[in-house]
């Protein structure tokens, strides 16, 4: 068996496809090809998670601003920022917030996804 495959490995034949193969192949991938559609960029999807990300990362930017007491205020920050909020239940509710807020982001991604 090793006799003969080394044979034919060694030989200097050339081996061709039959006539009409490669238009026969062409032909199918081509088919296939249009039958495809093209793979789009799920924009909707990207953009809510963008803008979920970003106000995220805004108010827990504001939150640490507050709770450090950095002279830098926004408008309007005392009226809905408490300092009630930095105890251990409000730490609870922060957290809930931003749960609630990631399963948001989540949900409408899935239902963008399903379009």
């Amino acid at each position: 068996m090793t006799d003969d495959l080394d044979r034919i490995l060694a030989s200097e034949e050339a081996v061709t496809p039959s006539a009409g193969f490669v238009d026969r192949v062409m032909k199918e991938i081509r088919r296939v090809c249009e039958a495809t559609a093209p793979l789009h960029f799920p924009w909707r999807r990207f953009l809510v998670g963008l803008v979920g990300g970003v106000l995220c990362t805004l108010l827990s930017g504001a939150i640490l601003l507050a709770r450090a007491g950095s002279g830098l205020r926004f408008p309007g920050m005392a009226t809905w920022i408490d300092p009630a909020l930095f105890s251990y239940a409000g730490g609870a509710l922060l957290v809930t917030i931003g749960l609630a807020g990631s399963l948001l982001v989540v949900r409408v991604a899935v239902d963008t996804m399903s379009d």
